[in-house]
This record gives structure tokens, C-alpha cells and sequence, in this order.
């Protein structure tokens, strides 16, 4: 039981307590407390509201903020002043690069350090991503809003590069996570591991280009010279995102909460890459979730951000709509669904 294994000793202490604000270490930090099913039989989700934080220091920067009132809102005139930037639908096949230059040394692409994991992976379109994108910035329709999308060929990791700290972040594509518990052991990847690789290479986001540039690296290694971008994000190269004034970003994908763990350290992966490069505030998933329901549960949660402006609500409020479905053979109320997607907060 889950329950009893990771949370009844914490219950304990909460009588009386609604709002929960945690900061996770180790396993917790793939696990929704949302989703826990107590001892009465009832989910913590209809018992607590809780509001995941970086650390202490961004729980008491938080309070700070908000005269010790800590919540996690945005400001209605930001949201409709400043950038809004919204990515999906990547076409996944478009090549990037030129295949008819010279030969290359392999050295030169850094391949072993930029690509493993994702060598013998064909990504599918995302067809609801477009339809996502489309009825969200619906929902911000106004002379003033300085809303962008890119879609398509344009969604490419080149432009969320040139993308420069927009107010609010929304990313609709693959994403990929492979623990260094599934590399084999004489895998040339499981040796870089040991020798010191970064963990922060086993996890990304895929963009426009991302098929055709590996089925050239699998063809023909020495092929390609050049290339303008291969379609696939790290969280290591997202690091070097500017993201300094970005209030929210929303990763609408699968797995995009998990990384590697490090007990003491948090976790290794896109959520503390979007944090380093500046996000205060991120909406993401810890397993995989179908690519048309999840377009439902963002639309939805857009339609009570901008109801709401609290960030934390929304998520909550959008949580409890599906979780309380009462559509027959539905999908939406099981916490496959509704539990797959957390927010975490900076507090900055």
C-alpha cells in the first residue's frame, strides 16, 4: 500500500490542515500525493490542496511576496500584456540539415553525448497538439495579447531559442526520459554513464526535424555535415533557455517530471533544467497520457487559469473536473488521467 509505505505518517500530522505545501526529496518526486488513497478509502486530493515547492527557500520567498499569504498567481495585466508563446504539432520529418556535403569526422556531431536513448525512436505527429494550441490562444483572443505560436516546421528547438523569456511557455511535443537502469550494461552509453555522463542528457523534448535527423545518423554516421538543428532538446541544453521573466511554463507532454534521482540533490531532469534557465512556475507529467485527452485537460486548465489567475488552483480545479467525471466508460476520472500532471513552484 502506498499509502501506509509513503504518506499515513505524514497524515497523522495534518489533522485540521487543508493547504499542504511540500518540497520532495528521493522517490517522492515521482509521486503525486493527489493521487494517494488513504485508510478511509478517500483520495488526498479531496482532503488537502497541495502546492509542491522547490525547496524551503522558495516557500518563504513565496510567503515574502505575498505578505505571508503564500499563493502562486498571475497577474491578470501581465497575462494580457506581455508574450504568450505557445509550440505543437512539430513536423517531426522535415530534414534540417544538408545530407549531401563531404564526410565528417563522427567526432564532430558530439553524437554520444547529445543523442542516446532516442537513436532507434520514430515519434509519431501529434494531430491534438495543433487543435490544443489552437483552442487555447482562442481563450486569449484580444487586440492586446502578443500571442505566438509555432507550428509545424516552425515548431523547431531553433526557435524556442530565439524565444526570449516570454510571460507564460507552452510546449506541446514529445518528451522522452530513459534511466540509466535501462541502458545495458555493455552498452557504450552505460560506460560514458559511469565515466561521469550527465543526467541530465537522459531526458528531453523532441521538435521539428527530430525523425529525419536520426534515421540520418542511423543510415549513414558519417553523412551529415552542418546540420542546422537536429530536433532534439536536452534538459541540459535547456538549461540555456531564457527564461528569466517566464511566470509559467507548461510542458504538455508525456514523462516531462522524471529524471534521474539523487537523494540530498532533487531530480535531474527537465523540471530543474526550466528552473535553472529562469521559469518560476512549471506544469508537467510524471507518466504517459494520450495525446487527445490530454489536449481535454489543457484546455480545460487554460479556461481556469484565466478564470482563476492562481496557477495552483486551476491545476487543482481542472483535477477535480475530470477525477469527478461522471461520463459513462470514461477514461477522465481514473488517476491515470487526472493524476499524471503536477505543478511545481520556485516561489521566486
Amino acid at each position: 500500500n502506498i499509502f501506509n509505505s509513503f504518506w499515513s505518517k505524514i497524515d497523522e500530522k495534518l489533522e485540521g490542515i487543508y493547504k499542504v505545501y511540500t518540497s520532495f526529496d528521493g522517490a517522492y518526486n515521482i509521486i503525486n500525493p493527489n493521487i494517494l488513497i488513504d485508510n478511509n478509502s478517500e483520495y488526498l486530493i479531496d482532503k488537502y490542496e497541495f502546492i509542491s515547492m522547490t525547496s524551503l527557500r522558495d516557500f518563504i520567498a513565496l510567503m515574502e511576496t505575498n505578505h505571508n499569504k503564500p499563493s502562486i498567481n498571475l497577474d491578470k495585466k501581465e497575462l494580457i500584456n506581455n508574450e504568450l508563446t505557445f509550440f505543437g504539432n512539430p513536423d517531426f520529418n522535415k530534414i534540417n540539415y544538408n545530407i549531401n556535403l563531404r564526410k565528417t569526422e563522427l567526432t564532430k556531431l558530439n553524437k554520444e553525448d547529445n543523442y542516446r536513448g532516442a537513436i532507434d525512436t520514430v515519434w509519431n505527429n501529434l494531430p491534438a497538439t495543433a487543435i490544443e494550441i489552437k483552442s487555447i490562444t482562442k481563450l486569449f483572443a484580444s487586440d492586446k495579447n502578443n500571442v505566438k505560436t509555432f507550428m509545424n516546421s516552425e515548431a523547431s528547438k531553433k526557435n524556442l531559442f530565439n524565444v526570449q523569456s516570454p510571460y507564460l511557455l507552452h510546449i506541446a511535443t514529445h518528451g522522452f526520459f530513459k534511466p540509466n537502469t535501462e541502458l545495458s550494461a555493455n552498452s557504450i552509453n552505460s560506460q560514458i554513464y559511469r565515466n561521469g555522463r550527465n543526467p541530465l542528457l537522459n531526458s528531453g523534448l523532441v521538435f521539428s526535424g527530430a525523425n529525419s535527423f536520426m534515421k540520418a545518423l542511423k543510415d549513414d554516421l558519417n553523412k551529415i555535415e552542418n546540420f542546422e538543428d537536429d530536433g532534439i532538446l536536452t534538459a541540459l541544453q535547456a538549461m540555456n533557455l531564457n527564461l528569466s521573466n517566464t511566470e509559467l511554463v507548461v510542458l504538455s507532454e508525456c514523462e516531462t517530471g522524471l529524471g534521474e534521482i539523487s537523494n540530498g540533490e532533487g531530480i535531474y531532469g527537465l523540471q530543474r533544467a526550466f528552473k535553472f534557465a529562469g521559469a518560476k512556475n512549471i506544469l508537467m507529467s510524471l507518466w504517459n497520457i494520450d495525446d487527445e485527452d490530454t489536449k481535454e485537460f489543457m484546455i480545460k486548465f487554460y479556461s481556469n487559469l484565466i478564470k482563476e489567475q492562481n496557477i495552483s488552483k486551476a491545476l487543482r480545479e481542472t483535477t477535480l473536473y475530470f477525477k469527478n467525471s461522471t461520463k459513462k466508460n470514461s477514461i477522465y476520472n481514473h488517476p491515470k488521467f487526472w493524476g499524471s500532471f503536477v505543478l511545481t513552484s520556485s516561489g521566486k
